[in-house]
């Protein structure tokens, strides 16, 4: 059996991006169960950490569209991962490319 757990929850560059995306970092707890005789027994735990760009507005579910596992929460290094794969995102950007 697995259990997964949020531990820690932000929005990130809140003031950099265009409306209608977020950039959220999770760390997430991961456990894994085994049963015996009614019993768990835990087989080993890990943390992941991610950033994920969500597309969504107020009125509408939000969808995923890319998530990257990081070692760090520095904001200046998400934000130039992200300018690099995504700078149609950034307002104030140059905007001759369609936001995904």
């Amino acid at each position: 059996m697995k259990k997964y757990e949020v531990i820690e929850s932000e929005e990130m560059l809140r003031c950099e991006i265009i409306e209608n995306y977020y950039v959220v970092y999770e760390k997430t707890e991961s456990m894994e169960y085994r049963v015996e005789h009614d019993t768990f027994f835990e087989k080993g735990c890990s943390i992941e950490k991610t950033v994920t760009i969500y597309k969504g507005s107020s009125q509408s579910t939000l969808q995923k569209v890319h998530s990257y596992t990081v070692d760090f929460v520095d904001q200046s290094g998400i934000r130039d991962v992200i300018l690099q794969d995504y700078p149609e995102l950034f307002k104030g950007m140059n905007q001759t490319k369609k936001a995904v």
